[in-house]
């Protein structure tokens, strides 16, 4: 049975957060990246410039550090 998700290349990090391409399988790219915390997906976005803005923002960690504290206490 084949994978159905595999982590692409890391294209960028930054604050604890990785960039990589989102690939259907090992050979296929996507065309989309996503920015990831350990292996979970954060958010989609298009490009790797995109993704490294939106993380240089205060506010894209420390929304997603509220949002993560109120996931686990449900």
């Amino acid at each position: 049975m084949a994978k159905e998700k595999t982590f692409g290349a890391v294209t960028g990090s930054l604050n604890g957060f990785t960039v990589r391409m989102q690939v259907k399988s090992k050979k296929n790219h996507s065309g989309k990246f996503g920015i990831y915390a350990g292996k979970n997906l954060i958010q989609e976005v298009s490009s790797t410039k995109e993704a490294i803005e939106m993380i240089s923002e205060p506010n894209f960690v420390d929304d997603w550090r509220r949002k993560k504290k109120s996931l686990i206490k449900k």
